[in-house]
Parts: C-alpha cells; structure tokens; sequence
C-alpha cells in the first residue's frame, strides 16, 4: 500500500443560478439548515426575495394542519401538537418545547404556513396574542384587545396570510349590542408589528361567527339573524390585503 494520499476529487462549482433553484425548491427546514454552512449562503437565504420564493415553491408540498395542541403539565414546558396530512388523512404526534409558564389557559385563535395564533390568557382581566412558529420556535407577543371587550356581543378574532405573500394579519371585529348595525374592526400587520389599521362596518346580521374560514387571503364568517334561535343570514367577509368588508345573503335555497 503506498503512504501517498489520493487525489481528492474537486466538485465543480455550481454557479448561482443553479444554487438559487437548488436552495428556493428545498423544503423550508431543509433551507434553514443551510444557512449556518456558509456566510454567504446565509445572507442569500435571508433575503425577503429568497424567503418568497421558497414559500411560492413549497406552499402546496407536504401540506399539514394542526388539529389539537395539548397544554403541558405541572412542571413541564413542552405541547403535545396533532398535525394531519392533508393528502394521507394521516395523523402525527410530537412534543414541542416553549415556554408559557405564566399562562392558566389557552386558545388556538388560527393557523396559517405552520405559524399558530394563540391567545394566552391569566384569569379573564389579563390576555395575550402569541404568534408562534413551532418549527424555528420563533414567538411575538402582542396585546390582545378583545380584553377590552369581555362584555361585548360580539368580540372575535381572525388570523391568515395575505394572499400569495409571507406577510400575514389579525383582525378583531367587535360590537357592543347584538341590536347594533355598526361593527367595529382593528388590524394587527405583521409588518408594522402592531394594532396599526381600525375601521367600521355596516352590516344587516345580528351574530357573527364564532368559527371562520380564510381563503386566498378573505376572511369569511356567517351572518346569523336572531338571539334566541339564530339563523343563518349572510356571508361577511374581509380582505385582509384591501382591508374591506363585504356582505352577501345566503340565498334561501341554501338555507334549507
């Protein structure tokens, strides 16, 4: 056997253009771990450019949704999160590690791109909004202003993507009265980091809600007419990019 070392062979190196759709097809995870590899690699996939076009790349691969996150136990800082396969139907169990030690409970407000909406709250004078990334286990906390609105009729949140966008929203729609026309709305952006948007709507229904649906970036909620036996009356809806409202009748021939 000879003492001389092999020849290593050299790969060719990869030019940009090839590495960019190498990089922006690669699962987001996958992504992430890169960018502690190399200096120059990290600053390439920490643009806003890059992030937006992996998100184009992988918003319809290996879709999940997040149906059940179990609070931890005495002494324990870890959830239980169910996730479901939207094309298998197939269920997953695992434990994630965060902090909310302070908190007596808690509510999945939404979920959208693997961030949760989360209000935590101590008592009823006392709440907060989490939005949490699980995977990065990366968290911003803001006030929840629905605890101005205990006594409300209606105080109820919303949370999604604006469409075809990393960026995303919450919104708050309240009013006081059941009797009342006028619904007041405010608007949490991820961009501004802040309630930073409120306005008012005319709408003909008396309840809203409680459950909604996001779609292509519109909120959608139904309109119910009645206190003692509501019915269902309208389509409400809000575009979170435009930040509009809209309502339209369920026709009667869906009602039945």
């Amino acid at each position: 056997m000879s003492d001389t070392p092999q020849a290593s062979n050299n790969l060719p190196k990869l030019e940009d253009q090839i590495l960019w759709k190498i990089f922006t097809k690669a699962d987001p995870k996958t992504a992430g771990r890169c960018k502690v590899l190399s200096k120059t690699w990290r600053l390439r996939l920490m643009t806003p450019l890059f992030a937006k076009h992996n998100y184009r790349e992988n918003k319809e691969k290996n879709m999940q949704v997040v149906v059940g996150l179990t609070r931890p136990g005495h002494g324990e800082e870890c959830f239980s999160m169910v996730r479901v396969d939207i094309q298998s139907r197939l269920q997953g169990e695992g434990k994630v590690h965060e902090s909310f030690s302070w908190f007596s409970s808690f509510q999945v407000l939404g979920s959208s791109h693997g961030l949760l909406c989360i209000k935590f709250s101590m008592g009823t004078a006392h709440s907060e909004l989490a939005l949490w990334n699980p995977l990065t286990r990366s968290r911003i906390n803001t006030h929840d202003l629905s605890s101005k609105h205990n006594d409300f009729a209606v105080s109820l949140h919303a949370f999604g993507h604006i469409f075809d966008t990393l960026n995303y929203a919450i919104v708050h729609v309240f009013k006081k009265t059941y009797a009342e026309r006028t619904l007041s709305w405010c608007l949490y952006s991820s961009l501004a980091k802040n309630w930073e948007i409120e306005g008012s709507f005319e709408g003909t229904f008396e309840k809203l809600g409680p459950t909604y649906v996001v779609h292509k970036g519109v909120v959608y909620w139904i309109g119910w007419q009645g206190v003692a036996t509501p019915k269902p009356k309208s389509i409400v809806s809000f575009n979170l990019r435009n930040r509009a409202f809209a309502e339209e009748d369920i026709p009667l021939r869906a009602k039945t």
